[in-house]
């Protein structure tokens, strides 16, 4: 299957700094565990965020230094199976339906 997840709210909840771009106030460990069990599992994750390219530099380290596994990082939309952010599919309705083991 092919899984887009958003950043901000979503992965990451960040708050936006003019000067300082987008700021980890937190990271949704539980949802970044089970994103990267997708990934290992040979699922194709896809990042989407509405984030303007100037933070494209930003989004990439923040991505690593969260330990978050993806084949494809996207500044607009995509089509995908399921997108996981913060106004369509709710992380939390996610994690219930995707990670029972």
């Amino acid at each position: 299957m092919i899984f887009c997840f958003d950043i901000d709210g979503t992965l990451l909840q960040t708050k936006y700094d003019v000067n300082n771009g987008y700021v980890v106030q937190l990271a949704k460990i539980e949802l970044i565990a089970l994103l990267n069990k997708l990934y290992n599992e040979g699922n194709t994750i896809i990042i989407q965020t509405g984030r303007h390219w100037q933070w494209l530099k930003q989004t990439k380290q923040q991505l690593d230094d969260y330990g978050i596994q993806y084949h494809t990082l996207i500044m607009g939309n995509v089509v995908a199976d399921v997108y996981i952010n913060d106004k369509a599919f709710q992380p939390e309705d996610f994690c219930k339906i995707y990670g029972g083991d």
